[in-house]
């Protein structure tokens, strides 16, 4: 109904949010709902105000909500696959990960984090796959996970003998 005042208190629960007051960032979302039921934006930024609140089936719900929504949003389906990922469900981690590289193929911390559901899950190729293309993509990933990383060089230089495995 009010689309331009809703973004602007979705806007200002975002930096209350930022700024730890998370009451006052969850009453201007909750405000920006009353004006613009369908924003995904304002139901994203509640998931999160949950997520601190560490009330993590809120933050769950609150994030699908998002999707249904708004079906490319990166962050929460990003978001969706580390509570999956949390609860040990590697299959919902991946299928929500590569629905991120569907969307864009060149995010490092998709490929990172569906290598660690791999990983979890016992599958060796693909973990090693994703880390590499992961890292591939942005450097400053190295290391992410200290026994993933460990994994990855090993498993180079059991496949490309003399080779380093991360420059």
């Amino acid at each position: 109904r009010y689309p331009r005042a809703a973004n602007i208190y979705n806007n200002l629960g975002g930096a209350y949010y930022f700024s730890g007051d998370l009451e006052q960032a969850e009453l201007y979302c909750r405000q920006a709902l009353k004006l613009a039921p369908n924003l995904a934006p304002a139901y994203f930024n509640l998931g999160a105000i949950a997520a601190a609140k560490q009330n993590y089936q809120l933050a769950l719900d609150y994030w699908t909500k998002t999707i249904k929504l708004d079906p490319i949003h990166l962050d929460a389906l990003l978001n969706l696959g580390i509570i999956s990922l949390a609860d040990n469900n590697c299959d919902a981690a991946i299928e929500y990960f590569s629905k991120v590289l569907q969307i864009n193929p060149q995010l490092a911390d998709g490929y990172i984090q569906r290598s660690f559901a791999y990983f979890l899950k016992g599958d060796r190729a693909n973990a090693y796959l994703d880390y590499g293309r992961g890292v591939k993509f942005h450097s400053r990933l190295v290391g992410f996970d200290p026994q993933l990383d460990l994994f990855y060089r090993t498993e180079t230089q059991k496949r490309n003998p003399g080779q380093e495995a991360v420059k």
